[in-house]
């Protein structure tokens, strides 16, 4: 049996890029489980804070996040990484490595799979319709907008965290 070291396991954490934005998802998988547990326990409340609306509402306005977030970060992400071919092929090999074990763009790439996540799981709990035997996870649906707010905000081409910051900044230095 062979023990790894503390410092190469680190390593090899550091260097795969999949693994923030998988811990993203886990992440909002328990988020969003959790959350309709809670709406569940409470039943309907109406604070004003709280997605008001019915079923039908919730169940598109998820369906709109889910297929948002899906299309915008295949957009986002195959021709950021056309581009960074494109560039590794006129500068070096190591511009598209140095892309990759970026955490900011990792954690913006697990924000982004993370939202579409968690309103894919929160729109499987929208059940019936107006009337008995309806259920809106009220709290659910609300995180999910505050998913699209941070998606937004790891998207900004100004933000540190925004897949296309560095080509956008001077990066790589010439």
């Amino acid at each position: 049996m062979r023990i790894v070291s503390t410092s190469r396991l680190r390593d090899v954490v550091r260097s795969t890029f999949w693994v923030i934005p998988a811990a993203c998802v886990a992440g909002s998988i328990a988020l969003a489980v959790g959350l309709i547990v809670v709406d569940q326990r409470l039943g309907s409340s109406h604070a004003f804070y709280l997605y008001p609306g019915p079923p039908s509402g919730a169940r598109s306005f998820l369906s709109s996040i889910t297929q948002a977030m899906i299309s915008f970060t295949g957009l986002v992400f195959s021709i950021t990484i056309v581009a960074l071919q494109l560039t590794s092929g006129q500068l070096s090999s190591r511009v598209l490595r140095t892309f990759l074990r970026d955490r900011l763009i990792q954690f913006s790439l697990g924000v982004f799979v993370a939202t579409f996540v968690y309103a894919m799981v929160v729109q499987r709990a929208v059940r019936g319709s107006v009337g008995h035997g309806a259920f809106v996870p009220r709290a659910a649906v609300t995180v999910a907008f505050l998913f699209v707010l941070a998606s937004v905000g790891c998207s900004s081409p100004t933000s540190p965290t925004s897949p296309t910051w560095p080509t956008c900044c001077g990066w790589p230095p010439s």
